[in-house]
């Protein structure tokens, strides 16, 4: 599809293109919002914004996740810390702040750090996996492939099982992120499904080596649902290297991954919301579609 029709719109600009005419409204808008021949009717199909809030809130998780890895690290450094609420909010909204700052101030280095941000993300993966591997406390292959532990109080494993699969699942979230980008690459047409693509199968392939890995070394488990850290992987670590440097090194790698993450998938979620401005689908569009002489894309869709 992002061959087809290379566009930031994405998945709703699609739907509306290709389904039929007598369903294409229903389609579109669970897609995103109605929009027929590129121009889109205002009205009450505005509310359907679904895949604008679907794309921002994969954003907002991972500086959520950055934000409690960071709490979980105070905690777990510093005995007289008392972890409250409020304190990961407040790093949370200075996450996303250092990601607006970057998008727009640091525009036209953020190719650059995209690449560093890929080359931190499989140099880190080695690093994250020779402890598990090494250090940890290795459980048996019927407790990883055959056994089946439902510790977060569901009452139907089936549920258990599906909430578990979440974890993996946020692997792949991202990459459809890279369509919404289409519109400022050359050779679209090419190099974005190319991107997703090679985007899908390294990080499948890693997150699938992590969650084993992480399974094997998963130690008692009673020992690392009950950390104080409320993160087990830290915890899991610790176990590992019997090292708070050692361990907080690791997870703030892996902070830094969500980190970074944030970058790219605020970039994207601002190239949506703007084609969504664009195509006049909710209040205030003419504003949040506006594009600026000195920059190729809308700060102001950023900023939403």
């Amino acid at each position: 599809m992002t061959s087809m029709l290379p566009t930031s719109a994405g998945q709703y600009h699609w739907v509306a293109e290709l389904a039929p005419i007598r369903y294409a409204k229903s389609l579109s808008y669970i897609a995103g919002t109605y929009c027929r021949n590129i121009q889109c009717e205002y009205g009450l199909t505005r509310t359907g914004m679904i895949t604008g809030f679907a794309r921002l809130s994969i954003a907002a998780s991972a500086a959520y996740v950055a934000a409690t890895e960071i709490q979980g690290l105070l905690t777990f450094n510093i005995e007289s810390y008392v972890s409250h609420n409020w304190h990961g909010t407040l790093i949370y909204w200075a996450i996303l702040l250092v990601a607006a700052l970057v998008n727009i101030l640091g525009i036209r280095f953020f190719p650059h750090i995209e690449t560093l941000a890929f080359v931190h993300h499989v140099c880190f993966f080695f690093v994250f996996l020779v402890p598990l591997v090494y250090l940890s406390p290795q459980s048996t292959a019927s407790f990883v492939f055959a056994n089946f532990e439902n510790a977060g109080g569901w009452e139907s494993n089936g549920i258990s099982w599906g909430i578990g699969l979440l974890a993996s699942a946020w692997a792949f979230v991202g990459i459809d992120g890279t369509s919404h980008m289409s519109e400022e690459v050359r050779n679209s047409e090419n190099v974005v499904p190319q991107s997703m693509v090679i985007a899908f199968f390294i990080s499948g392939a890693m997150a699938f080596g992590a969650s084993v890995a992480i399974l094997f070394s998963v130690g008692d488990l009673k020992t690392i649902l009950s950390t104080s850290t409320n993160y087990p992987i830290i915890q899991i670590f610790y176990t590992a290297t019997q090292s708070k440097a050692a361990t907080t090194v690791i997870i703030s790698g892996l902070m830094l991954t969500s980190v970074f993450s944030t970058f790219g998938l605020l970039a994207s979620a601002s190239r949506l919301t703007w084609a969504l401005a664009r195509d006049n689908t909710f209040p205030l569009a003419r504003y949040f579609a506006h594009v600026g002489i000195t920059s190729a894309y809308g700060w102001s869709a950023l900023t939403m």
